[in-house]
């Protein structure tokens, strides 16, 4: 069964929780899509960047997994729906 999360109409990116793996896909750019194992994902964090942008990053056992960028108050929300789903 397939989860989804669209933090906001204008946020540019989609979630999607699709049996073992966590997709991404940006609306804004086609750069800005990917899929992760879930099992790998050990954290995830928001790092701030320019113009009201941040990075949410995937990380696993000592790498970076996947990354996307959205705006500020959309990726503390990605965050958060991932942290509760994911038990994080």
């Amino acid at each position: 069964m397939k989860e989804r999360f669209n933090p906001g109409f204008l946020s540019g990116i989609t979630l999607i929780i699709d049996g073992d793996y966590l997709k991404y896909v940006s609306a804004l750019s086609l750069s800005e899509q990917g899929s992760v194992p879930i099992k790998s994902i050990k954290a995830i964090t928001v790092e701030a960047g320019k113009k009201g942008y941040s990075a949410v990053n995937f990380l696993g056992e000592g790498t970076s997994l996947g990354s996307f960028s959205t705006a500020i108050k959309y990726a503390e929300k990605c965050q958060r729906w991932l942290v509760e789903k994911l038990n994080l």
